[in-house]
């Protein structure tokens, strides 16, 4: 009875183990092959845990309250470029970032 027992827990702890090793070598194919999907899918089982969304930004507690602090730093980060209509039409009249580089090297 002892010794059953005691082939049943290294068993089990054999199994965990392989498991760990069974999920790390499809990260490390997914990462070898480069296949992005199937190193998310991986990542996402490695984790096993959903990522919480925030109930409190920047102090602030709502829905609305938060919706219109992501907008003022949208707003902010958006115009703090300058922009200038008549080089925009330039940029967007070449066909191709090929075209517009050739055109335009330095």
């Amino acid at each position: 009875m002892r010794k059953t027992r005691a082939a049943y827990h290294y068993a089990i702890r054999r199994i965990r183990r392989d498991a760990d090793d069974i999920v790390n070598e499809r990260f490390a194919e997914a990462l070898l092959h480069n296949n992005g999907r199937d190193f998310w899918a991986e990542a996402k089982k490695i984790r096993r845990n959903k990522a919480s969304v925030s109930s409190i930004v920047d102090g602030v507690c709502t829905a609305d309250g938060i919706a219109d602090v992501f907008a003022s730093n949208y707003q902010l980060l958006y115009t703090s470029v300058s922009y200038d209509v008549n080089d925009m039409n330039c940029i967007s009249s070449f066909s191709s970032i090929d075209d517009f580089l050739s055109d335009h090297k330095m």
